[in-house]
């Protein structure tokens, strides 16, 4: 398991840019990330309080 300051130290995507909490486990195939972007108040992605969901 990698935690988020370990995350931050191999990804480009630094601080609130960093939306990944945990890893949980990888392979050559797949990854597992845990996050919970909607309890920052600091995510890049929040405006005027409230996260949009995205739009297809």
């Amino acid at each position: 398991m990698l935690t988020r300051h370990q995350i931050s130290d191999l990804i480009p995507h630094k601080g609130a840019l960093c939306l990944l909490d945990r890893v949980e486990a990888w392979s050559q195939h797949d990854i597992t990330c845990i996050t919970n972007p909607l309890a920052r108040d600091d995510n890049p992605l929040r405006r005027w309080m409230v996260l949009s969901a995205p739009q297809h």
